[in-house]
């Protein structure tokens, strides 16, 4: 039978400190093939000088808070760039929901070239938007923002992505085994993974056929060339029931922000409900000092297993998928998001989090995890403590 769900569940724990991410390159003394892996697939998805074996001897590159060899430069420029899009991002947002609502069709970051903000419109739109385009681009760095004109709006192709997997076991009954789906703003595209892969006439004459062809070119004039399919595996939850952890991990950095003073993490520790860092006791003078741990990143986890923090860039922001879960039962997830972050076993309920802010719960391999907004509405939390 299948099951379906929002999300996985998450749970709420107390902490004596505030948590953040804020931590300096540390010293590079032991290199493993994961880190360089690592460090090649970041610096390309952040648009850094591309190297294949960066020179990790010579002391120019180390090991970075994003869990990848750059330079001091580099990641004090990576610091700027997204403290940027944190400050300014949401202004923009804002200055479309009044303005140009009805005639948006998404937002995206483009990385590789440096981080420069795509805003995207309707193409029948185009007069009104234009009216609009003076004001928009004092909302940022004039070379760092793109304005385009599409076909379809991200909620559109969300739209059509929702009823294919709506409709994934009649699909799966008829030769579509599907895997996961996700939308692709910045290609028009609708990603479609199945466990095998019929011919592309066939698949596309499947998914026709199931969303209705003439209601879908009626309405959206769209065809087959929209879905994109490949061959994947289902994801796997990377945590046991029974799996424990301690709540903050040891030996990372934690800064005094009321004295700037900057120590380390030593043990966890629990008294009655409330849990607690131990620490050196000239790292703080005064009770009610605030703390910080781990600065400025994008999408980062920090999971237990894999001991480092580990950043990438978002892929999906509706993420639609099953989970193979430790007992071998088989779960359909929406409202997912994924990126491209690195995890291992074990790091299922990881934090997931961009600049110090919170984003997400780390849920499944190949980076799916669930967002922050899904499991305050779920759990009807009043706030997610991160900073204060």
């Amino acid at each position: 039978m299948r099951k379906c769900k929002t999300i996985f569940a998450a749970i709420v724990v107390a902490t004596s400190m505030s948590l953040t991410n804020s931590s300096p390159l540390i010293a590079n003394e032991k290199v493993n093939s994961a880190d360089i892996d690592d460090t090649i697939r970041f610096r390309k998805e952040m648009g850094l000088e591309e190297l294949e074996e960066p020179d990790f001897s010579s002391g120019e590159f180390k090991l970075s808070k994003f869990g990848a060899y750059l330079t001091v430069e580099e990641e004090q420029e990576l610091d700027e760039r997204i403290n940027q899009q944190k400050d300014k991002i949401p202004f923009i947002k804002d200055f479309i929901e009044e303005n140009l609502k009805e005639e948006f069709a998404g937002i995206y970051i483009d990385q590789r070239s440096g981080g420069v903000v795509n805003i995207g419109f309707k193409a029948n739109a185009k007069t009104k938007v234009e009216n609009h385009l003076e004001e928009l681009r004092e909302l940022y760095e004039e070379d760092k923002l793109i304005i385009y004109f599409t076909e379809y709006s991200e909620d559109e192709l969300n739209e059509i992505a929702d009823h294919v997997f709506q409709n994934a076991a009649s699909l799966e009954k008829r030769g579509l085994p599907i895997v996961s789906v996700n939308v692709d703003l910045p290609t028009q595209k609708i990603n479609i993974g199945v466990k095998e892969k019929p011919s592309a006439k066939k698949a596309a004459k499947l998914l026709m056929a199931e969303i209705d062809e003439k209601a879908a070119r009626d309405e959206m004039g769209f065809d087959a060339d929209i879905f994109n399919i490949k061959e994947e595996e289902v994801r796997k939850a990377q945590a046991r029931p029974d799996d424990k952890f301690r709540p903050i991990q040891a030996g990372l950095e934690i800064k005094n922000d009321t004295e700037n003073r900057t120590c380390t993490s030593a043990f966890s520790a629990q008294k009655n409900n409330n849990f607690y860092v131990i620490t050196a006791g000239h790292c703080t003078d005064n009770v009610g000092d605030r703390f910080e741990q781990g600065g400025a990143r994008f999408v980062c986890i920090s999971g237990s297993q894999m001991g480092k923090v580990k950043c990438g860039t978002l892929e999906s922001t509706n993420w639609r998928g099953s989970i193979v879960s430790p007992n071998g039962e088989t779960q359909y997830f929406t409202n997912m998001r994924q990126a491209t972050y690195s995890e291992i076993s074990g790091d299922s309920g990881g934090p997931i989090f961009y600049g110090g802010t919170a984003i997400g719960v780390h849920s499944a391999d190949t980076g799916v995890y669930t967002h922050i907004s899904k499991i305050e509405d779920y759990f009807n939390l009043d706030a997610i403590f991160t900073e204060n």
